[in-house]
């Protein structure tokens, strides 16, 4: 039999063993409770829909905010970029207490600068919008505390001063002002997004359940086809690397089948039980290109295959399935402290301003690469060059791993007895 016939069928054989059991279908289950469950509560705790910016600023008109309400302290500050559409911006800020700074579109890149290094600190940009000031305002990131909604509040209450001054006070015209609702935008000057990272983050467990669940599979393979020396006849029909590629290759395939079928569900749920794509709390669909799922794709299968040639062997090395929740001790506490990196990188690393040097570092670790990239790639912090050589040095380290799972799995994989150390595998392998 050639050597690819020998791991097509090992292949095969694993694929249809791992979809017959219990626990994929349980799994599965439990993984439709979830995803559809998730998209039916967040409607109902939201309102059934998102919120939007002209709603609050209705709700806030007929209420009657009064000038204190859109005070806010010398706490902060603001640089002020305005192209003279709205005269008074600049005194209707200091009126709400703010330090401002007047900065120009040619130093914009400076006032962004600032921003970034300060959380207290936002850069405000005014410019015409279909006759109407339109207001970005640009925080350090998705967690700044600074109080956007109460700043946005006191321009409109300056905007309409200054039309009713410009218009007369006359009943028709003081009805068009308070009717007008300026456009408002909202920007992170270190790239992130709310989207971006509670989606990233979901992806990024889900990745890890699978790649976890299923690196583990292959481990549990091995080490039963060892306990009921089924390895014995499998042995005499194919190359122990061929079986253990096909092992891989088959749980690989079974744990890619779950994913993407989840992800469909996913999307699906959102656009037939969700209002426009939203997620709920101003959390819509992420920044997911078919370049980005296409990488994430093949972050996800490196991932697993550096893992489950590890779990591999771990489960060779021991006869009874007893001795393998000890053996898999080590790899299971690699593949966590590296989750653990991946989620540093999506939730501390954008407390303090973004992925940054922390994200390029967990991307550029084999290990922690597959859990860093769906952060890193739904932002769009990676350089091609970034992304480059973290493919590169995890194929490298997948093909030194690879090898010597291989070494170890042909040496140990019909040995019977106790489990073995490092160092009587050391010496089997030497006499091979």
């Amino acid at each position: 039999m050639s050597n690819f016939r020998q791991v097509l069928t090992v292949t095969g054989f694993t694929f249809r063993d791992a979809v017959r059991k219990k626990s994929f279908w349980v799994t599965n289950f439990i993984y439709i409770i979830l995803v559809v469950g998730a998209c039916v509560l967040v409607p109902m705790l939201t309102g059934g829909s998102t919120t939007d910016v002209d709603d609050l600023q209705n709700f806030s008109t007929s209420a009657g905010i009064s000038d204190e309400s859109t005070y806010v302290g010398p706490y902060y500050s603001c640089t002020l970029i305005e192209d003279g559409t709205f005269p008074g911006a600049q005194q209707a800020l200091e009126d709400m207490g703010l330090r401002v700074t007047l900065s120009t579109a040619a130093r914009r890149e400076d006032a962004l600068d600032e921003v970034r290094e300060d959380s207290a600190n936002v850069l405000i940009e005014i410019a015409a919008q279909n006759d109407l000031p339109a207001i970005t305002i640009t925080q350090k990131d998705v967690m700044s505390s600074f109080p956007v909604g109460t700043v946005y509040e006191g321009l409109n209450t300056a905007w309409r001063q200054l039309r009713f001054a410009q218009l007369g006070y006359d009943a028709a015209q003081t009805a068009e002002v308070l009717g007008a609702s300026l456009p408002l935008q909202t920007a992170a000057a270190a790239g992130s997004s709310l989207s971006n990272m509670v989606v990233g983050m979901a992806l990024m467990l889900l990745m890890f359940m699978t790649i976890y669940v299923y690196g583990y599979g292959v481990a549990m393979s091995v080490a039963t086809e060892k306990s009921t020396r089924v390895m014995e006849t499998l042995i005499v029909s194919a190359k122990p690397s061929r079986i253990l590629l096909g092992k891989c290759v088959g749980m690989g395939l079974v744990g890619l089948s779950q994913l993407a079928g989840v992800l469909l569900l996913g999307f699906a749920s959102i656009k037939f039980a969700l209002p426009a794509g939203g997620l709920g709390g101003g959390i819509s669909l992420p920044d997911l290109t078919v370049g980005r799922a296409l990488l994430l794709v093949v972050y996800f299968l490196m991932g697993y295959a550096l893992f489950s040639m590890i779990n591999s062997m771990c489960g060779s090395m021991v006869s009874r399935m007893e001795d393998l929740q000890s053996a898999m001790m080590p790899a299971a506490l690699v593949s966590v402290f590296s989750f653990y990196g991946g989620y540093f990188t999506m939730s501390v690393g954008t407390a303090m301003g973004g992925s940054g040097e922390a994200g390029k570092f967990m991307l550029l670790l084999p290990f922690t690469a597959p859990y860093a990239a769906p952060g890193m790639l739904l932002e769009g912090t990676a350089s091609p060059a970034l992304i480059a050589a973290s493919l590169a040095i995890l194929s490298v380290t997948i093909a030194l791993v690879a090898w010597v799972s291989g070494k170890v799995y042909a040496a140990s994989v019909l040995h019977y007895g106790s489990k073995l150390k490092f160092g009587d595998l050391r010496r089997m392998i030497k006499g091979n």
